[in-house]
């Protein structure tokens, strides 16, 4: 809060912390000799709800399973349903984490102070592929699970997800559709619409 000289429009003292985190303050109104304001503040975080995936039936409790302050979000599952991976920012950079839903042990698989997103999890849960911002560039890239460095798979598209045999990335340009052999680096286009 700030004491205003409500006539004048002045400040008459010094500012005072009324919130706390780092959220947005806005709606900001005078009210006599008062500033009155809201704070926004918002905190993504990945939960769990086991389902029978054939009827939808909800077969246990929601889980939440990450609670930093930090943002957690983009989440992807293995067919199994035995990891997730997803992104988070901790520590002052983006991370992609790879969680296992089981023991709750988790791998940072790759991390970066520029912009990685929409991790994808392969069917089988040995790989997990985003998109990133290299050298200027916006990227497609690919880590093992199990960990290691990341391999360059594409430029100028954007991750969309793994088709169900693992082997191929579903990528998009614009409003384009196409499926990434990941042996030949070959797209094959699945739509394009009409211009």
């Amino acid at each position: 809060k700030v004491p205003i000289d409500g006539r004048r429009l002045q400040f008459t003292g010094e500012a005072v912390r009324v919130t706390s985190g780092s959220g947005i303050e806005e709606s900001l109104r005078v009210a006599g000799d008062r500033l009155i304001f809201s704070n926004l503040s918002e905190n993504a975080d990945v939960w769990v709800l086991p389902i029978e995936p054939n009827s939808a039936k909800v077969t246990g409790k929601l889980q939440r399973i990450t609670e930093e302050v930090a943002p957690n979000d983009t989440a992807s599952v293995d067919s199994a349903g035995r990891y997730t991976a997803f992104r988070t920012y901790r520590g002052g950079a983006n991370n992609i984490v790879l969680r296992d839903l089981s023991t709750g042990q988790e791998r940072i698989l790759a991390t970066t102070q520029m912009f990685m997103a929409q991790p994808r999890i392969s069917p089988d849960g040995k790989q997990v592929a985003y998109n990133a911002l290299v050298a200027g560039k916006e990227v497609i890239q690919i880590v093992p699970a199990a960990g290691g460095p990341p391999r360059h798979v594409a430029e100028g598209l954007r991750l969309r997800g793994f088709a169900s045999d693992g082997r191929r990335l579903i990528v998009g340009k614009e409003y384009d559709l196409g499926l990434l052999d990941l042996d030949t680096g070959k797209i094959r286009l699945l739509l394009r619409p009409p211009v």
